[in-house]
C-alpha cells in the first residue's frame, strides 16, 4: 500500500496499531494535536517526530511521579518543604533545608543518611514526608515505612522464603528509604538480621532517613537482636549518618477539644 492511497481512516487505524504494538500509548493523541498547530506542521518530519516523542517521554515522567505520590498518599495534601516553620524554638536550620531541597544528598556519589529526632508532635513525620515528596518530585523514587511495618514486612517475606527478593526490590527501586517511628519493637532475631542486611545493602549506594522520638544516645538500647547484632546495627547507622536533625519546641498538633467544647460544636452543627 502506497502513501497516495492511504485514506485518513486507514492512516488512523495504522497509527493506532503501531502505537499499541510499540507500547507508545499517548503518542497518537500528541500527533493529532500537532495536526491542529500550523507552526508544527511546517516542521521537517524528523523534528516533528522528535518533538512528539519528547512530549510523550515528559508525559510519562509526570504520570510516573504522580503515581508514586499517590502510592505514598502525598499527591493531594499540603505536605511540602515550603510550609516548614523556622521558629527559633524548633531548632530547624533553614540553610540546611535549602540544601536538602536540592536532593544532592541523594544524588551525590556517596548518598547521605539522615536522622530526625524529637519529642511527639514536633514535626518529625511531616519533615520526613516532605523530604520524600521532594525526592519523588525530582524523579528520585522513595519509600516511606513505619519501623514496625517494615519489620513486619521482612518477617512475612522470611516466612515466604523470598526476603532476599524483597530486599533487592527495595534497594533497586528506591533511591530513598524513609523509616519512621524507630524504637523498641518485639520481633524474632532473624527479622532484625534482615533489617541489618537491608541497611547494609544500602550503605554505600542509597539514602536512608530514620525518624525517632528517642535521642540518638538511646538508639542502641532500642535495637533488637543480640549484642553482636545491636553493635553491628548501631555502628552502621551512626557511622553512616551524615545529617542529624533534632527538632525541639512545643507540639504542633492541634489539642484535643475539651468535652464542653465538643458539645458546643455539636449543638452549633
Amino acid at each position: 500500500m502506497t502513501k497516495e492511497n492511504l485514506s485518513p481512516q486507514t492512516t488512523e487505524l495504522v497509527l493506532k496499531v503501531l502505537t499499541k504494538t510499540l507500547r507508545l500509548k499517548g503518542l497518537e493523541e500528541i500527533i493529532y494535536k500537532q495536526e491542529t498547530e500550523p507552526a508544527t506542521l511546517e516542521m521537517p518530519f524528523v523534528e516533528r517526530l522528535t518533538e512528539a516523542l519528547s512530549t510523550l517521554v515528559a508525559q510519562r515522567e509526570v504520570n510516573k511521579v504522580q503515581r508514586m505520590l499517590n502510592e505514598l498518599g502525598l499527591a493531594n495534601n499540603l505536605i511540602d518543604l515550603e510550609h516548614l516553620s523556622y521558629e527559633p524554638a524548633r531548632n530547624l536550620n533553614k540553610n540546611l533545608i535549602k540544601e536538602l531541597r536540592s536532593c544532592r544528598w541523594i544524588t551525590d556519589s556517596v548518598p547521605a543518611w539522615i536522622t530526625i529526632t524529637g519529642a511527639t508532635g514536633v514535626g518529625k513525620t511531616y519533615l520526613m514526608k516532605a523530604l520524600v515528596k521532594q525526592a519523588v518530585e525530582k524523579s528520585l523514587p522513595a519509600a516511606y515505612f513505619r519501623y514496625s511495618d517494615l519489620l513486619r514486612n521482612l518477617e512475612a517475606h522470611i516466612e515466604n522464603k523470598d526476603v532476599l527478593s524483597y530486599r533487592d526490590k527495595l534497594n533497586k527501586r528506591y533511591k530513598v528509604l524513609a523509616i519512621d517511628d524507630f524504637g523498641p519493637c518485639e520481633r524474632r532475631l532473624d527479622v532484625f538480621q534482615e533489617f541489618n542486611n537491608l541497611l547494609d545493602d544500602r550503605y554505600a549506594a542509597s539514602s536512608v532517613i530514620i525518624g525517632s522520638q528517642l535521642p540518638l544516645g538511646k538508639w542502641y538500647e532500642a535495637l533488637g537482636g543480640g549484642e553482636h547484632l545491636k553493635d553491628a546495627l548501631s555502628d552502621r547507622i551512626m557511622a553512616k549518618t551524615t545529617i542529624s536533625i533534632t527538632l525541639k519546641g512545643p507540639s504542633l498538633r492541634a489539642p484535643e477539644p475539651k468535652p464542653e467544647e465538643t458539645r458546643e460544636k455539636d449543638i452549633k452543627r
